[in-house]
């Protein structure tokens, strides 16, 4: 499987095994010489040294090369390259909840972090608005989300309806904090009484990883399975010391309410295909619409607000690098 490096951000797009011919095809055209894969790749990353004409031609090669019919077999290897993990987070009574983790209310965040605030082009500041906490210890693993520590979201409730960014701030304490820590009330907290919440694994596939219209439509049809799979699930204890659950098949209630709320999924559990800048990964996605998170009377439209960061960054701990999105 070859990728080509694009533009995008420092993203690399994969292409199929076709769609890469072509565009090595296309390049050895215009140059006159053969160009390998590797060598294409190179081209990509060096862009901006080419000749209008050159960079005009490749990115319609690109388009092209994307509208190629894949094979099934590739086709399912694609769709398997692109699986992730991550997590849904479910509401539920305080009993069943992991430690440490709700949304909306008011934070446990440390006395010594200051609560964090936004400078607005006017020169205003404004204190962010809390919406979630995040107990990353009590999270079903997955690769790329840390093993500990605690994770407080904030945004900008103030934004206009036009800002598709908004102001936002991660704030990571190394220290876990229980559910008996006292809250803090020197900022603004969200109108909505905290939402106790569980959280369940789930797979999807990531639609930007291949530039392809087959792979996209296949990888959207994939994540139609995986929704599927999530809403016929129930929520069941997975481990006595750990208050995270595992998906099993259904003995109560479909749980179709309960995907409003995620962690390095989309909102359709799907992917995020309609971020602008797809080397970012979607860390929290909060759904605007759900009336107990109190956000349907704002300015806001209801829609869904996501925090993306760069894989790297998450890795790195980096939560200075977060944005926040709102969707659709």
């Amino acid at each position: 499987m070859n990728g080509l490096y694009s533009q995008r951000e420092g993203k690399t797009i994969w292409f199929s095994e076709a769609g890469t011919r072509y565009i090595c095809d296309v390049m050895s055209e215009h140059l006159g010489r053969a160009v390998t894969a590797a060598e294409a790749e190179g081209i990509f990353g060096r862009y901006a040294d080419y000749d209008a004409d050159f960079r005009k031609r490749i990115l319609q090669a690109r388009d092209e090369a994307s509208l190629i019919p894949v094979g099934p077999e590739e086709l399912e290897r694609m769709v398997d390259m692109a699986r992730t993990e991550g997590v849904v987070l479910h509401k539920v009574d305080q009993k069943w909840a992991a430690p440490g983790a709700w949304l909306m209310g008011k934070p446990s965040l440390p006395d010594h972090i200051p609560w964090p605030v936004v400078t607005h082009r006017d020169g205003g500041k404004v204190p962010l608005t809390f919406v979630a906490q995040i107990n990353l210890g009590q999270l079903p693993p997955t690769a790329i989300l840390p093993k500990s520590g605690m994770l407080f979201f904030f945004v900008d409730m103030t934004s206009p309806l036009n800002d598709e960014l908004v102001a936002a701030r991660v704030l990571c304490s190394e220290q876990v904090f229980d559910d008996e820590r006292p809250l803090r009330s020197d900022g603004p907290a969200s109108k909505a009484k905290a939402i106790p919440v569980a959280a369940t694994k789930a797979q999807c596939c990531n639609c930007t990883v291949f530039d392809s219209k087959d792979f996209r439509e296949a990888a959207l049809a994939a994540n139609e399975v995986h929704l599927a799979e999530a809403r016929r699930a129930e929520l069941v204890p997975a481990l006595p010391q750990k208050r995270w659950f595992q998906l099993r098949p259904p003995r109560g209630p479909a749980l179709d309410d309960q995907l409003r709320h995620c962690m390095l999924l989309g909102p359709d559990i799907g992917g995020w295909e309609d971020f602008e800048d797809v080397s970012r990964v979607p860390l929290l996605t909060l759904d605007a619409s759900d009336p107990d998170l109190g956000l349907t009377d704002l300015e806001w439209p209801s829609r869904p607000v996501t925090f993306t960061i760069r894989e790297n960054d998450l890795r790195a701990r980096n939560f200075d690098a977060v944005q926040a999105v709102l969707r659709g």
